[in-house]
């Protein structure tokens, strides 16, 4: 029964992740990036050579930190000896989703002017992720969700920032 259940997970982690992009997030090829055929995983270099927008670089630069900290081990023990294999983290949930504020980051690092809408919908997209702790949980030091509350943290200030100047024009 246990088996059934982890199984199901990244299943249940997929279809809760793209009810929450549906949600939040207007762009139809973000909406489709999380969900495609055509996915694949990003360097995790900042990718932006000048930026306008430093809260949403060092978002950028948190996703990346995570992703080159992110490890699965699984071992195997044949008598004495104790093997360990890497897993790959290509296509599961977190990777998606990761990728896609990775993608929303760096395409919007360098604007002079960020829209209060997109800004208020990533960063919703993130508040409600972290409404599913027992859904993604922790497995390494750096946790996913712990990740996904400073991102989050980063674009509230980014919000705040983008508020005052509208305010103040």
């Amino acid at each position: 029964m246990m088996k059934a259940l982890s199984s199901n997970k990244p299943a249940q982690q997929l279809d809760t992740l793209q009810q929450l992009v549906s949600k939040h997030l207007s762009d139809s090829s973000l909406k489709e990036f999380g969900n495609g055929l055509d996915f694949h995983a990003t360097s995790t270099e900042r990718g932006v050579l000048r930026w306008e927008q430093g809260r949403l670089v060092a978002a950028l630069d948190i996703l990346n930190a995570y992703q080159r900290s992110r490890r699965s081990r699984s071992s195997c023990h044949v008598g004495n000896l104790r093997f360990v294999r890497s897993k790959s983290f290509s296509t599961d949930p977190r990777t998606r989703i990761i990728e896609l504020l990775k993608r929303w980051l760096r395409s919007n690092a360098a604007s002079s002017s960020l829209d209060e809408e997109e800004v208020r919908g990533v960063t919703g997209l993130c508040r409600d992720l972290l409404n599913y702790p027992q859904l993604f949980p922790a497995r390494n030091p750096r946790s996913f969700m712990q990740t996904i509350a400073e991102v989050y943290e980063h674009l509230q200030l980014q919000l705040r920032e983008v508020l005052e100047k509208d305010k103040s024009c």
